[in-house]
């Protein structure tokens, strides 16, 4: 405990003291709730137990309170660089799956697969910095492109290939570390 501390900052410090880490990252993540006194108090209390460097940001305290797995952060990369291709095939062999493949395909469903492509890149960056956003966003486009394989007469079974993408996302997402899944990180 702080010498410097007031008769408050100690009943203060007394209180929250006994909580664990998880507890004090969680009033550190909802700190428009409490007073700065108490969020300094917090912030010496996980500075002492070595969670946290002593005088941290607020960014730098959130940045060490949360954290994801590193298979969770693989996938999220992989997602970004896989969309990224995507969206260069889609873009590059467009012309020619209209003009030799299938006629049918209209450019705007080229269009549509490229934007779709880059928005997951787009929705997977918010997941990788804490969003659910990211994730609502990549269901949405899950469900769009599922429309979208399905009006180029994609075989329903592979159609919903994609639909199952969102599935596995939601799965890695739960993988824990330190106790916490990326998912409960995220706000």
């Amino acid at each position: 405990m702080d010498p410097s501390y007031n008769l408050r900052q100690q009943k203060i410090y007394d209180d929250y003291n006994m909580l664990t880490d998880e507890n004090l990252a969680e009033y550190l993540n909802n700190s428009e709730k409490y007073s700065s006194e108490v969020l300094s108090v917090i912030k010496d209390i996980l500075a002492e137990r070595n969670v946290i460097e002593k005088g941290a940001s607020d960014i730098e305290v959130q940045t060490r309170l949360k954290q994801r797995h590193g298979c969770v952060t693989a996938w999220l990369i992989f997602m970004i660089v896989a969309n990224s291709l995507a969206s260069l095939v889609y873009l590059i062999a467009g012309v020619n799956i209209i003009v030799t493949v299938d006629r049918d395909v209209r450019p705007i469903i080229i269009g549509v697969l490229v934007l779709s492509s880059l928005l997951n890149v787009y929705f997977a960056s918010l997941l990788l910095q804490w969003k659910k956003s990211g994730f609502v966003g990549i269901a949405i486009m899950s469900v769009l492109i599922f429309f979208v394989n399905l009006a180029i007469k994609m075989g329903p079974g592979r159609a919903i290939l994609g639909l199952v993408g969102i599935l596995i996302l939601y799965g890695i997402l739960q993988i824990e570390k330190d106790g916490v899944s990326a998912w409960d990180n995220m706000d």
